[in-house]
């Protein structure tokens, strides 16, 4: 009996771990098509997940929000922007921009995007 009830104890330890990591779970990314000039993704922020942002090395690039949601955007200066997307909308953003370090998505759903990069 208390070898039943530690086994249930360890399963249900495990199952609460791994539904607390998958908030954790980092973007994905998905190349859609490219070619010498343009590149095209998609990219998933699942809630509650954090991505670091390296400096991209297009001179601008447009992002359209195919779901929406709230991200925290974290510059190297410590500052915090806090920004909402809604879907259906595009952002371009040109290399002369301030760029974050890290993006966080603070909403309750699942961010998606196409990312379309010039080469």
């Amino acid at each position: 009996m208390v070898r039943n009830l530690k086994i249930t104890f360890y399963l249900a330890s495990a199952c609460a771990l791994a539904l607390s990591t998958s908030a954790w779970a980092q973007d994905t990314s998905k190349a859609l098509a490219g070619n010498s000039k343009v590149t095209v993704t998609e990219r998933t922020l699942p809630a509650g997940a954090v991505v670091a942002v390296t400096a991209p090395e297009e001179s601008y690039f447009v992002r359209y929000y195919l779901t929406g949601g709230t991200v925290e955007y974290t510059y190297a200066d410590g500052t915090k922007q806090v920004v909402n997307r809604t879907a259906g909308t595009a952002v371009i953003v040109a290399a002369t921009e301030k760029r974050p370090t890290s993006a966080k998505n603070i909403g309750k759903t699942t961010l998606r995007s196409v990312v379309v990069s010039v080469k």
